[in-house]
């Protein structure tokens, strides 16, 4: 389901990722394969799932930024990567249901398209003219635009309902580093606006302003139009809009899960990030951008992970409480129709 994607990342990419401190003392649990065959789900560590056992064959996984490496050791004991698995731009959810067949109102959740009509990320409606995704979904990453939001289309091939409006200006968070793109996702986030605001019916969706919202084992759900097949060498995009369930992970054990495996010193999981995870469900490549939602809030953007629905290793969504400061600042001072609850008037 989500975006350009929830990378699927692996061990290059959080050698690169780390401080060099980290970087020395990485390295994968058990030897990998010379001949570069991928490192087995099972070398991961099991990390405590939450679920409602009656929903658990009803959600998709959910794909955030996530990119498909091939692990194995060089002549150094450094781990390589040979990235000629899918492109880590490839969209992609498996399983879900369809948000259309829950009764009720996701038209805040946009679809981010490249210049050739493509959906490639998800994106939250934050204000009629703005919407909030994640940086490595922006024009300045990827070179896709000029880029366009669909707004209040669930079925994206059902032109005649919906907007699609070019994005006039977007804005990264300034501590995203557009140097590091898809090696370092600190801060992924950007707000995308238009020059008109939306005449649709679309919902504009509250964020999350609280850091200790939601806590762990909180139920969350996240959406997104994505690859609906696991198989890396099958495309299956679904037109209509789908939602997953997910528990919330702590961030300790999100990071210990990741450390365990690579054996890495420092935090991996920064507190910007929070993760998710389900047995039998997660977030993909295609996803990325996309809303992870709790009690009608906007808490996470589908960010970055290993692999998909690797049980070992949680999904990783920037948290919205964190850069909620700079979000309200930026849509106070960019968007011509800011949601009142901003109270933007102490900036004018």
């Amino acid at each position: 389901m989500i975006v350009c994607l929830r990378l699927i990342i692996t061990l290059q990419v959080l050698l690169l990722l780390l401080p060099a401190p980290v970087l020395s003392a990485l390295s994968l649990r058990g030897a990998a394969a010379a001949d570069g065959e991928s490192v087995p789900a099972n070398s991961a560590p099991n990390v405590v799932l939450l679920e409602e056992a009656a929903e658990d064959t009803e959600y998709a996984d959910h794909s955030q930024r996530r990119a498909q490496y091939n692990v194995s050791n060089d002549e150094t004991g450094f781990v390589s990567i040979d990235e000629s698995g899918s492109d880590p731009f490839d969209p992609r959810i498996i399983g879900g249901v369809y948000a259309s067949s829950l009764n009720e109102d996701f038209s805040f959740t946009v679809s981010l398209q490249d210049r050739n009509g493509n959906h490639f990320c998800g994106a939250s409606l934050v204000s009629k003219d703005c919407v909030l995704t994640a940086a490595h979904c922006s024009d300045k990453v990827t070179e896709k635009g000029p880029l366009y939001a669909v707004i209040n289309r669930l079925e994206l091939s059902n032109f005649s309902v919906g907007e699609k409006k070019p994005i006039k200006f977007e804005k990264l968070h300034p501590k995203y580093d557009v140097t590091m793109a898809n090696i370092d996702w600190r801060y992924d986030f950007a707000l995308m606006c238009f020059k008109e605001p939306t005449m649709s019916a679309a919902k504009v969706i509250k964020l999350n302003k609280v850091a200790s919202i939601p806590r762990a084992t909180s139920l969350v759900r996240v959406l997104g139009w994505g690859d609906t097949s696991k198989d890396t060498t099958v495309s299956q995009m679904s037109d209509s809009l789908k939602v997953a369930k997910l528990r919330v992970v702590s961030n300790y054990q999100c990071d210990s899960s990741y450390k365990t495996s690579f054996r890495a010193e420092g935090k991996i999981i920064q507190d910007e990030m929070m993760c998710a995870t389900h047995k039998t469900q997660d977030s993909c490549q295609g996803d990325s951008g996309g809303p992870l939602i709790y009690n009608g809030m906007l808490v996470g953007i589908t960010s970055w992970g290993v692999e998909c629905n690797n049980r070992g290793y949680p999904g990783v969504y920037a948290r919205v409480s964190s850069a909620y400061g700079w979000i309200r600042r930026n849509i106070c001072s960019l968007s011509m129709y800011p949601d009142p609850s901003f109270s933007c008037d102490e900036y004018w």
